[in-house]
C-alpha cells in the first residue's frame, strides 16, 4: 500500500493562501554597505563670556570729617596749664564752635553744597564731639572743600529757619540778642597766683568766615569707597595777640576788636592732617 503524504496548506475563508514571503531568509542579492558618516568638527570652547555692558555708575558716597583739637601740637587736656603765646598760664575748660556751609570741590571745578550743613564741634567736660559723617555726596573725585565757622546772616537772625543742629537749645545763642554765638572758648587764667576765670564769646554777623581746604591729591567719594578728611585745630592760635589778663572777658564784638583779632585767629587754626579714599 503506497501512503501518499499531503501537504496542510492553510487556506482563507475563500479557500486563497495566507502564506507571507519569508523575508528573513537571504535573497541572495548582496545589500551594499552603507558608507560611513563623516565625524564632525568639533566647536571650540568660547571660554567665559566677556560682559561688555558698561559698569553700572558709582552711586553717592559719605565723608567721615574729623577735627582733633589740640594745644602747642599735643592733644588738648581741659584743665591742664598750657602756655599762650604771650607767656600767661592758662587752662582752657569749654571750647564749642559751629561749623557750617560745607561744600566739597570736584576735579572737573564744580561743587557740591551740603544741605543744611550747620553742626556744633565741642569739648567740654560733659560731651566731646569733634568728628561726624557727611552722606549723600555726588560720586567723584574731589580735591578739597570749603566750610565756615560761625552761622551765616540768613540763618543768624531767624529762628523760623532753625537748619541742621542749630537751636536754642544748646546754650549758643545770645539769649538776650538775636543771633548765634559763633565760637566759645573759656577756662582760667593765672592771676599773680590766682586762678581767675576768662572768656571769648564771639559772633556777630562780621565775623563768620569761611575756610577753604585743598587736598595733597584727589580723593574718590562714593558707596564703593571710605573716604576721611582729619583736620587739626590749633587752640593756641586763638590766643594770637590776645592778652588775656588784659582782656579777659570778650564778648561779641565786630571786626576792629579784640572779638574780631579772636575771629581771625579762627579762621586761621585748621590745618589738613589727611584726607584718605579706600575701596
Amino acid at each position: 500500500m503506497i501512503v501518499v503524504g499531503a501537504m496542510l496548506v492553510a487556506c482563507g475563508g475563500d479557500g486563497s493562501s495566507n502564506t507571507e514571503p519569508d523575508t528573513t531568509q537571504d535573497s541572495g542579492t548582496p545589500t551594499p554597505d552603507s558608507e560611513p558618516v563623516p565625524d564632525s568638527e568639533p566647536v571650540p570652547d568660547p571660554g567665559p563670556v566677556e560682559d561688555t555692558a558698561p559698569p553700572p555708575p558709582a552711586g553717592p558716597g559719605a565723608v567721615t570729617l574729623s577735627i582733633d583739637h589740640v594745644f602747642d601740637g599735643q592733644p588738648l587736656a581741659l584743665g591742664t596749664d598750657v602756655t599762650a603765646p604771650d607767656g600767661t598760664t592758662l587752662q582752657i575748660n569749654v571750647l564749642r564752635y559751629w561749623i557750617s556751609n560745607v561744600q566739597w570741590h570736584q576735579a572737573d571745578g564744580s561743587s557740591h553744597t551740603v544741605p543744611a550743613s550747620y553742626y556744633l564741634f565741642e569739648q567740654t567736660a560733659e560731651n566731646t564731639r569733634n568728628s561726624l559723617t557727611i552722606a549723600d555726596i555726588p560720586a567723584g573725585d574731589y580735591t578739597g572743600f570749603t566750610m565756615a565757622v560761625g552761622v551765616d546772616k540768613e540763618h543768624n537772625h531767624s529762628t523760623d529757619v532753625f537748619e541742621g543742629e542749630l537751636s536754642t537749645a544748646v546754650e549758643m545763642d545770645w539769649g538776650w540778642n538775636s543771633g548765634f554765638i559763633f565760637f566759645k572758648i573759656e577756662g582760667e587764667y593765672n592771676d599773680n597766683g590766682a586762678m581767675t576765670f576768662f572768656k571769648a564769646h564771639v559772633g556777630k554777623d562780621d565775623l563768620y568766615r569761611e575756610v577753604t581746604v585743598t587736598f595733597d591729591a584727589p580723593i574718590t567719594i562714593d558707596d564703593a569707597h571710605q573716604s576721611a578728611v582729619q583736620l587739626s585745630a590749633e587752640a593756641k592760635t586763638i590766643f594770637n595777640g590776645w592778652n588775656v589778663p588784659d582782656a579777659p572777658s570778650i564778648v561779641g564784638g565786630p571786626t576792629n576788636s579784640p572779638a574780631g583779632n579772636v575771629g581771625t585767629n579762627y579762621s586761621q587754626w585748621f590745618s589738613l592732617l589727611a584726607a584718605t579714599s579706600e575701596e
